[in-house]
């Protein structure tokens, strides 16, 4: 069968041979290498078609070369077109760039004299406010001097009414009078009593009074008529008092209005109005203007910028565009050399492939079929040796002897089951408890029965307990898994923590911090040793080279945190002791040493920015004449390098030392300040 096999196997395989050389008969240089092969495979297949196949493999690889070649060319070419836009639009650009700035002249002369007329309007913008003002002031008076005027006539003609009024009930009261004193005989008869003297001529008798005439006035109407004269005068002089009032005011309005006309007037107004408001519009504009012609000044550096950038741009456009031309060029040569044309690179390189995967396949199928028709050959050699040496005479005599599969497997089953069987009979046979039966025994299977339920539960008992006991081992594994991984995660916070924490201590003054200086406090005492160093030199000359200044970072007291201290170390006795044992004076000159080096320290720290000017005030009494000698030496110098030193003393040795000071005089009504240099 095999040999059967193989042969049907080597048929196939000639076939496929005969199908893998079908593509290479549709190529001149396909049919001339199967001519070269012959039609029937052979061991020298190999070396004809392999260096054939590795001929085209080698020109497709060249092929695939030119291809990329090929597609760069397309990309090239692509570029040269991006190139060639962006060299148009930069021309333009640039061409823009050109216009606008031989238009910048004129834009800038025009905004110019916009400026210039924006600040002539904002000059004149005053004058013409004021002129606004005095039009709106003139209209005004002009508009109420119309209605005065008409108030003004109609007090005048009450005034003429009210002085005949008042000439009038002059005339009545004089006339009154008149009549009165004509009737005063009457009157005066009238108050006679009979023994009482009379008053004009003091006789006691009356033996012919006079008597009233018919039209005789008497007190009261006098009285009354008084009354209206007082009444009309008052009116008058009110209606009069009046009319000098608004002749005043009429007067004021002709002046402001210039006694012009209601109509000239308002045009005027309107016209000064206008003026005022096109100025301020144009003087508004100022700024802006300003600013406009400021960015015309920029805009012409920004477009020469831009014009040289654009210059610039196209000159590497051109090199890059020179450059890509050059390789165009030559990647056409190398195209053109290899197929002679760019159309027939890409079909030359799928022919080329197309015959090489050819002759690759037909070699392939043609050695498979050779491979096969040698292999059937052995194996059918193989079958007549085997025949022969079973005492066949022939194939056909060894395959009649053959059983068919489902045969043998009857009869290997049958064999199996016999040997089976006879196994257990004699095993059975064979055990001891068996053997030993006489066949007389009764089985006890209640009692059997009843030790198998016991085993039975007992294996049921053991096995739920392993059972529970697996399942707990099991989640004490996983939870331990858990719990290694949880403390695996949590041991590099742990360690952060901690160290974080003994940093946070440190920087806080505690834990490992032996001198228990917070951070801040030790930046402030980098600071602070500055300060005393500067202080310690303006010390030393005040005191004679005796003292100066020692930072102390020692903690305090009763465990408070120290850093920031300040001693004083003496040079006569070597020892370093506490500011607390200066003595007065000493005190202020390491108070002003202090003042005096914080000063240069803030100079160095701020760029070089001096405090120019200091007060100090007082202190200076606790000092010996030598200690302010030295004390006065430090603030000449001060004074000499241009900063200005302010003094407030009693101390009279200062008036000779300071050339310019201010004397507080107090006096019963106060204090006073007398300059004396």
């Amino acid at each position: 069968r095999e040999a059967a096999r193989l042969a049907r196997e080597a048929d196939a395989a000639v076939a496929r041979a005969e199908t893998a050389a079908a593509p290479l008969r549709n190529d001149d240089e396909g049919r001339d290498l199967l001519g070269a092969v012959g039609p029937t495979p052979s061991a020298a297949d190999r070396d004809i078609i392999r260096p054939r196949c590795e001929e085209w493999s080698s020109e497709a690889a060249r092929l695939d070369v030119l291809l990329d070649r090929r597609r760069r060319l397309t990309e090239l070419e692509n570029e040269r077109e991006k190139f060639a836009g962006r060299r148009r639009a930069l021309t333009d650009e640039r061409r823009q760039v050109i216009d606008e700035r031989a238009a910048l002249p004129e834009r800038s002369n025009a905004a110019a004299d916009a400026v210039a007329e924006a600040e002539r309007a904002a000059a004149m913008l005053p004058g013409l406010s004021t002129a606004r003002d005095r039009a709106a002031d003139a209209l005004d008076a002009a508009t109420e001097l119309a209605s005065r005027r008409t108030e003004l006539e109609r007090l005048e003609a009450r005034v003429l009414q009210l002085h005949s009024e008042f000439n009038d009930a002059r005339d009545a009261h004089l006339d009154v009078r008149q009549r009165r004193i004509d009737g005063m005989a009457a009157e005066l008869a009238a108050r006679l009593t009979d023994g009482e003297p009379c008053v004009v001529c003091g006789s006691t008798e009356h033996p012919e009074p006079a008597r009233p005439a018919p039209d005789t006035a008497t007190k009261a109407d006098e009285e009354r008529a008084h009354a209206a004269e007082q009444r009309a005068a008052t009116a008058l002089s009110e209606a009069r008092e009046a009319v000098t009032e608004l002749s005043g005011i009429v007067a004021v309005l002709r002046q402001r209005c210039g006694d012009a006309e209601l109509a000239e007037l308002t045009t005027a107004h309107a016209a000064a109005v206008r003026a005022h408001d096109e100025a301020a519009t144009v003087a508004g504009r100022l700024d802006h203007l300003r600013a406009a012609v400021e960015d015309l000044r920029k805009l012409d550096t920004v477009l020469a910028e831009q014009e040289k950038r654009l210059d610039a741009e196209l000159s590497e456009l051109a090199r890059e565009d020179a450059v890509r031309a050059a390789e165009i060029t030559e990647i056409r040569e190398r195209i053109v050399e290899a197929v002679g044309d760019l159309d027939l690179l890409a079909p030359r390189r799928r022919t080329v492939a197309a015959l090489s995967a050819a002759a690759t396949a037909l070699l392939d199928a043609r050695t498979a079929a050779l491979q096969a028709r040698t292999a059937a050959d052995e194996r059918a050699a193989d079958a007549r040796t085997a025949a022969a040496e079973a005492g066949f005479a022939d194939l056909d005599s060894a395959r009649a002897a053959v059983r068919t599969p489902e045969r043998l497997a009857e009869i290997d089953r049958v064999l199996r089951a016999a040997d089976d069987e006879r196994a257990v009979a004699t095993s059975t046979l064979n055990d001891p408890a068996i053997a030993a039966l006489t066949g007389d025994e009764v089985a006890d299977v209640a009692a059997a029965r009843a030790v198998v339920d016991e085993g039975a539960a007992a294996v049921e008992a053991a096995l739920s307990a392993a059972t529970e006991a697996e399942r707990r081992h099991l989640d004490i594994e996983n939870y331990t898994r858990r719990l290694e991984r949880a403390c695996a995660e949590l041991a590099p916070l742990l360690d952060e923590h901690a160290e974080l924490s003994a940093l946070a201590d440190v920087v806080a003054g505690m834990g490992s911090n032996a001198k228990k200086m917070s951070l801040r406090s030790y930046v402030l005492a980098a600071r602070l040793e500055e300060v005393a160093d500067a202080a310690s030199e303006r010390l030393r000359r005040m005191s004679g080279g005796r003292y100066e200044f020692v930072h102390s970072d020692a903690a305090e007291i009763r465990g408070r945190r120290g850093g920031l201290g300040l001693d004083i170390h003496d040079e006569y006795t070597g020892a370093v002791r506490s500011t607390k044992t200066l003595s007065g004076g000493e005190s202020f000159q390491a108070s002003l040493a202090l003042a005096l080096g914080l000063a240069d320290v803030v100079a160095a720290e701020a760029g070089g920015l001096v405090l120019d000017t200091m007060f100090i005030d007082e202190g200076f009494g606790s000092l010996d004449a030598d200690s302010l000698e030295a004390v006065m030496g430090v603030l000449d110098e001060l004074r000499a390098g241009g900063r200005v030193v302010g003094v407030v003393s009693h101390v009279d040795e200062m008036r000779q030392r300071i050339p310019s000071r201010l004397h507080v005089i107090r006096g019963r009504s106060g204090s006073t300040v007398r300059v004396a240099s």
